[in-house]
């Protein structure tokens, strides 16, 4: 029995370079350039069987005959009619026919390439005078002088249909659409006729598997029925029911029936899952002016009045202690407009200044287009504390305010650019509800530029003014402080502009009447989520319009993760400091 196992190991070990061994083949393509050529392989049967396990010689040569019409196709889809190829098959042969190696070598004139011509499109039907078509009929990829390709072709008269069928012309087709090639001219003429047939209009909007009633979604749809039937209105309605925050699935239905021709409606049907009532929310960070941060939330989704929400918030860390309540109700135009009512307990205390809030508040927000308004009033009770000698004060404001905010941005290679401006006024009159007449006014603008592959500049910039006689009687709130993470880097937080010494001797920051912040910054992506960056920041708050600023460059670095961003930022003070040391500037989690 043993005598009988080691023959048959034996037997196998001798039977093993058979096994292994293969007919080889090598496909060698010359006369074209680099990219004509990788697609002349792609397109190759012959290029594709070099990693057939079991390739036979039959099968060889039956690729190597098929190959030069396989060619001459893709080269005539590129633009390339007169193209000639010249092949050759050779073997060379190993020890054993199945070490044999064969090598297929196609020798390509390219010829010269048919170009554009003339480009005739011609439309017809009820549809022809719509001014909504005329953008559809500039095509991009052929131009007459360009070369001639089958792929630039196609996607033309796919993209005639799209566009059309995107605007309720759902029975668009071609009545004619060819090439005319003049061989000897080397070029090509290319006719295009489309009949648009009728446009197709919205029918009823029905809501299936739904919580809320039908009064409530019809607000979210951007479309009356009759209307024209468009695919941008269907998207627009498909993002207004996810602004709302109430559906966890959303599935469009559209009916139609394209062989009814005198039926020119498309009902929608539209299937909705509702988000669970509750959602809980809770995140923790940190900051160099905050130290740990901890925030807990707490969402309400209402069915009883519907579309109202009552979110809850508590925040908590070394300078701020603050619970928020909001209540928000959906407005006439449900995606875009809302009123939000709410209640602010916040205690801050940074430095050695206290202030402890009570606030409520009653808002009217509304969005067109890339710009928010919120109008709204505020009434609230601030009892602060500016430097420990002083005794506490306890100060009442009614402020009515206004606040726009216009933003243009969008996002390449996961790195957000764009345009944002923000100005709030908020304002009040001493003998109603208000112990002094004051006028607070800020502007934001933010600004990033992407200059190159992973690479952008930020820039921004705080404007700030105070408008009232008495600066001083104004609590912390309707002041401007500036100096930390998020201001002027390199200096303590809000420890910049007026002083004034306590009886111990050390210098209290107070905040100013103006406030001027700018940064400009240079960031790029070196792996994955981790950013690199340099910049220079300078600002400051005083009690005039004039005064000196602060500065400070620096260098950090950023990375993105799940549970949000970590940042370090290593900044210099150049002035208006004794210690102008180094400080480090650290924060990881969401915004405070």
């Amino acid at each position: 029995m043993l005598v009988f196992w080691l023959r048959a190991a034996a037997l196998l070990i001798l039977c093993i370079p058979s096994l292994a061994s293969a007919i080889g083949l090598q496909v060698d393509i010359t006369g074209l350039p680099e990219k004509l050529n990788e697609s002349v392989r792609a397109d190759l049967h012959i290029q594709h069987a070099i990693s057939e396990p079991k390739l036979t010689e039959a099968r060889i040569h039956n690729l190597y005959d098929l190959a030069e019409s396989q060619i001459l196709a893709t080269l005539q889809a590129k633009g390339y009619y007169h193209s000639k190829v010249t092949a050759e098959l050779a073997k060379i042969d190993g020890t054993t026919p199945d070490q044999d190696k064969w090598v297929a070598h196609y020798t390509i004139e390219l010829g010269k390439a048919t170009t554009i011509l003339s480009v005739e499109l011609n439309v017809d039907g009820p549809g022809k005078d719509n001014p909504k078509i005329k953008p559809f009929l500039i095509m991009k990829k052929l131009v007459p002088g360009n070369i001639l390709t089958h792929e630039d072709y196609e996607d033309t008269k796919e993209k005639l249909l799209s566009d059309l069928n995107s605007i309720g012309y759902l029975k668009a087709s071609f009545t004619q659409n060819v090439i005319e090639i003049d061989k000897t001219e080397h070029s090509a003429k290319i006719k295009f006729s489309i009949e648009t047939g009728i446009i197709y209009v919205f029918g009823k909007v029905s809501f299936v598997d739904k919580l809320y009633s039908d009064e409530l979604l019809d607000r979210y749809i951007p479309f009356k029925a009759g209307q024209p039937y468009e695919t941008q209105k269907l998207i627009e309605f498909q993002q207004n029911l996810e602004k709302a925050d109430l559906f966890s699935k959303i599935r469009f239905d559209p009916t139609v029936n394209l062989d009814e021709p005198l039926n020119n409606t498309v009902p929608i049907e539209v299937r909705l899952t509702a988000k669970p009532r509750n959602r809980y929310i809770g995140s923790v960070g940190y900051g160099t002016d905050t130290g740990p941060r901890a925030s807990v939330g707490w969402l309400h989704r209402r069915t009883e009045t519907e579309g109202h929400k009552v979110l809850t918030n508590i925040t908590a860390s070394k300078i701020r202690r603050a619970g928020k309540i909001n209540y928000i109700i959906p407005g006439k135009r449900a995606a875009t407009d809302r009123y939000i009512l709410g209640a602010i307990i916040q205690e801050d205390h940074f430095n050695d200044i206290y202030s402890r809030k009570s606030e409520i508040f009653g808002n009217s927000g509304i969005k067109r287009g890339k710009t928010e308004t919120l109008y709204g009033v505020n009434l609230f009770t601030e009892t602060y504390r500016i430097i420990p000698s002083d005794p506490k004060r306890t100060k009442n404001y009614l402020l009515p305010n206004a606040r726009w905010t216009w933003t243009d941005s969008d996002s390449k290679d996961d790195l957000e650019y764009g345009t944002q401006f923000d100005l709030r006024i908020r304002g009040g009159a001493k003998g109603i509800l208000s112990d002094n007449n004051v006028i607070q006014t800020e502007a934001v603008a933010r600004k990033i530029i992407l200059v190159a592959e992973k690479t952008r500049l930020l820039f921004r910039t705080n404007l700030g003014a105070v408008t009232t006689k008495d600066f001083l009687a104004l609590p912390p709130s309707l002041r401007f402080y500036s100096g930390g993470d998020t201001s002027v880097r390199g200096y303590r937080y809000n420890s910049l502009g007026p002083k004034v010494n306590s009886l111990d001797g050390k210098s209290e920051a107070i905040g100013g009447r103006y406030l001027f912040v700018a940064s400009a910054e240079l960031e790029r992506t070196i792996i994955d989520k981790l950013r690199a960056a340099v910049f220079f920041d300078a600002g400051n708050v005083a009690m005039k319009f004039k005064g000196p600023l602060a500065m400070s460059p620096g260098v950090g670095i950023r990375y993105n993760t799940p549970i949000g961003n970590f940042r370090v930022d290593v900044a210099k003070p150049l002035n208006l400091v004794v210690n102008k040391h180094w400080r480090i500037n650290m924060t990881f989690g969401t915004d405070f």
